[in-house]
């Protein structure tokens, strides 16, 4: 079962990448706004609902825990959610 959790409690679990002010991961975090923040029952799964203020639409990002058990990777990613 799938349920919100707090903005605190998905960035202990999901760490962003260190990456230069430059690097295209900066640049989109630059761009977006976290809304909604969302956890399977074992923290397994993890979602995220953004909004890109450029283009302003709407992205729903699922991640899956990785075979290491330690870090998390993009799973699936739905551009205009809201559309």
């Amino acid at each position: 079962m799938i349920k919100p959790i707090t903005s605190e409690r998905f960035h202990r679990l999901f760490k962003f990448p260190r990456c230069d002010r430059y690097s295209p991961a900066a640049m989109l975090r630059s761009r977006t706004r976290e809304t909604q923040w969302f956890a399977d029952e074992n923290e397994t799964q993890l979602g995220v609902i953004v909004y890109e203020t450029v283009d302003k639409d709407w992205q729903a990002i699922v991640l899956n825990k990785r075979e290491d058990g330690k870090r998390f990777r993009a799973f699936c990613i739905r551009v205009n959610a809201g559309a």
